[in-house]
């Protein structure tokens, strides 16, 4: 028999958008749902996964993010040291969202989020820095930031906040792209009839 939570159903008609991912708990295997088919081999529990890019110049700190926001398995961190480095992969518009601090040398947080929107419309953009000057939190909320999470105290408590703005972000944003798809799909009956 089986023991461990249920599966939870996903309906074959249901097209996700191709950036969706899901992790198995129980296999801790990874799969990608294509088309109608769903590809899980060996899983009984899927949880949705995201890629998020973390951009801070300090290598401790992004060691201490990836072992709290990996924890669950539901975030997958890749980190870079500098805007500038992170300006050039190539995998940038990829991400589900991006975390950044503030004071970077070369780029600091707000002229990076400046180049994102410009460069990548919309990626859900969090300012997570030791900085809490007032002026720093209405430039980066003016310039599109969603959140702004300022650094310090208990870890445990600051990373389960960064977590969960990550994925508010991000579902949020998922949820406005599913409206416009389903607004241009309406319209396209309703034209069409």
């Amino acid at each position: 028999g089986h023991i461990g939570p249920p599966a939870r159903p996903v309906p074959d008609p249901v097209m996700p958008e191709p950036s969706r991912r899901y992790r198995c708990d129980t296999a801790q295997t990874f799969a990608v749902r294509c088309g109608s088919a769903n590809v899980l081999r060996g899983c009984q529990y899927h949880l949705p996964m995201y890629r998020v890019l973390y951009v801070d110049d300090d290598p401790h700190l992004l060691d201490v993010a990836r072992m709290f926001l990996e924890e669950n398995g539901e975030i997958v961190l890749e980190t870079a040291p500098l805007a500038t480095m992170a300006l050039a992969l190539p995998s940038l518009p990829s991400y589900d969202a991006i975390v950044a601090d503030y004071e970077m040398p070369r780029m600091d947080g707000i002229a990076f989020l400046k180049k994102i929107r410009a460069d990548h419309g919309d990626i859900p953009f969090i300012l997570f820095t030791g900085k809490g000057r007032e002026e720093i939190v209405i430039e980066a909320i003016n310039n599109g930031a969603d959140f702004y999470l300022q650094k310090g105290g208990d870890p445990v408590a600051q990373f389960a906040e960064l977590a969960h703005k990550i994925k508010n972000a991000v579902e949020r944003r998922r949820a406005v792209a599913a409206l416009g798809t389903s607004e241009r799909k309406y319209r396209h009956l309703y034209s069409h009839a």
